[in-house]
């Protein structure tokens, strides 16, 4: 957690709250040091993808509401078709999740977009810390 905290406040990270939150799952979600990787692992490929594909909808496609909601059901669709039933479905729970917290941002707003990212960049901290 100090070293979450350090990383925030280096790096200014207005709501680190998502660091101690990712840190805190990933550790005590498995009882071993192999799952814990493994769960930061899916954890940091799920965040990296649906912020990815996130960004790229908002960017191409400059916000539009029905397209943000299209690309929300047919990745949530796809995510859960690849990973349901596997060992790696935490992928799909938390790509769609990311998908859905990166299109609700208001590219109007700076402010949004920046909570946005600060919360992805939280996730991915707190998975490398943990």
């Amino acid at each position: 957690m100090i070293t979450g905290y350090t990383i925030a406040e280096i790096l200014h990270i207005d709501h680190p709250l998502w660091i101690f939150t990712t840190s805190i799952v990933v550790i005590f979600d498995q009882s071993t040091i192999g799952g814990a990787v493994l769960r930061g692992f899916l954890r940091f490929s799920a965040t990296i993808a649906g912020a990815t594909i996130g960004l790229l909808v908002l960017v191409i496609f400059h916000n539009n509401q029905i397209t943000n909601d299209i690309t929300i059901l047919i990745c949530t669709f796809i995510f859960g078709y690849f990973f349901m039933d596997t060992k790696y479905s935490y992928i799909g729970v938390l790509g769609s999740i990311i998908i859905v917290i990166v299109l609700s941002t208001d590219l109007g707003n700076t402010d949004g977009i920046k909570i946005a990212m600060d919360r992805v960049i939280s996730i991915l901290i707190g998975t490398v810390i943990a």
